[in-house]
């Protein structure tokens, strides 16, 4: 009897084991992030409007008030930004709708007529998992762009997981990753911008680096996704000068 009993132990400690490492693998498939071979940034929290990077100007276009996530697998969502003339790029700052994990992947893209090419991409640690839509974070670009010109897009990666209906997950504060979204019958002032990318890679570390400009998809949202940097448009900054 006592030779069964340490059987009977010996397999439920097996199948605890087994267990638990099927839960780490599962959650690693969610966000394969610590194999990612991009740079990585730290965000931090923006106590307030006085607390933005300091520099020349922030080009927003959000009302500050999270809506919703855009309920896109697998894309870049954010805002077409459409500066005039030469500017840099040294900062972007965000509000998530949701996000699994403390990182998610940051994408700026230069749009030009034929195609969408990558400026940056980088992942930005430091972040929540709950409660998200609380607080702006900033992130400096680990190398600023400089002397860009023309339109672009910004902004971060909406999971590739198709589990917990992350296709159709348009809630917030939960653990399907994505930018805060603005609602799109609200014009704060400056028309819409809300942007995504659709990318074809369909991992979590995104991969793709160009895409047709068939492949952006312009919507009547404006993501909470903010970018900093000399010589943006003076009717659209908010100023943090020193």
């Amino acid at each position: 009897m006592a030779s069964k009993s340490k059987s009977f132990l010996g397999f439920l400690a097996f199948l605890s084991i087994l267990i638990g490492t099927q839960a780490v693998a599962d959650s690693g498939a969610r966000k394969a992030d610590p194999n990612s071979t991009l740079p990585t940034v730290t965000a931090r929290p923006v106590a307030s409007p006085g607390d933005a990077p300091q520099v020349v100007g922030t080009l927003q276009y959000d009302n500050d008030t999270p809506f919703q996530r855009r309920a896109q697998t697998d894309a870049s969502v954010g805002n077409r930004f459409v500066p005039a003339g030469t500017h840099s790029i040294s900062a972007v700052s965000f509000r998530l709708a949701q996000n699994y994990g403390s990182s998610m992947f940051m994408t700026l893209w230069d749009v030009n007529p034929a195609s969408a090419v990558v400026l940056a991409r980088t992942l930005v640690g430091g972040l929540p998992n709950s409660t998200v839509t609380a607080t702006v974070f900033s992130a400096a670009l680990g190398t600023p762009i400089a002397a860009h010109s023309g339109s672009f897009i910004g902004g971060l990666h909406n999971t590739a997981y198709t589990g917990l209906g992350c296709p159709s997950n348009t809630n917030l504060n939960g653990t399907c990753d994505g930018v805060a979204l603005t609602a799109g019958t609200v014009d704060p002032g400056m028309g819409f911008h809300g942007a995504a990318i659709q990318l074809a890679a369909g991992g979590f570390t995104p991969t793709t680096t160009v895409v047709a400009t068939g492949a952006i998809a312009d919507f009547t949202q404006n993501a909470i996704f903010r970018v900093t940097g000399d010589n943006l448009p003076v009717e659209l900054m908010n100023f943090g000068v020193e």
